[in-house]
């Protein structure tokens, strides 16, 4: 198992920061590129929401991302201090997605987060909150 961890400050410029990070160890991976793509969008969109709700876009706080890549998957947990997001993380979208008009203007992170990656996680413990994303690798033919 391969690890690493990236500790960024709470200002926006740094969600593409921790995308770019990303897609340079997914590159190293059996993902697809599509799949790296994912990834990538799962992890900003994740850092993206902390910075603006989490943290009410106040830089000089720490978010930590950490990423762990195994034999058959990716596994990237991002941890914070800041006020929960357990609201936003089970709020359910509701619109036609045959129809462009009833899609919303904001609030797509979550779902966008969820369909990018196979499993995904959300807890608070002890004022921390944890998001964790796994990503599998295709089987071998």
């Amino acid at each position: 198992m391969k690890k690493a961890v990236i500790h960024l400050d709470s200002d926006i410029k740094n969600a593409s920061l921790a995308g770019e990070a990303i897609r340079g160890i997914c590159y190293y991976t059996p993902l697809s590129l599509f799949d790296q793509s994912n990834v990538e969008l799962a992890v900003i969109e994740a850092v993206t929401n902390i910075i603006k709700h989490s943290y009410n876009n106040e830089p000089g706080h720490q978010i930590q991302v950490a990423v762990e890549v195994d034999d058959d998957h990716i596994r990237i947990e991002i941890t914070d201090r800041g006020k929960s997001l357990r609201k936003e993380m089970q709020r359910k979208l509701d619109f036609d997605p045959c129809k462009v008009e009833s899609l919303p203007e904001r609030g797509m992170g979550q779902f966008l987060i969820c369909k990018a990656m196979d499993c995904v996680s959300f807890e608070r413990s002890k004022k921390k909150n944890r998001l964790v994303m796994k990503k599998y690798f295709p089987v071998s033919a």
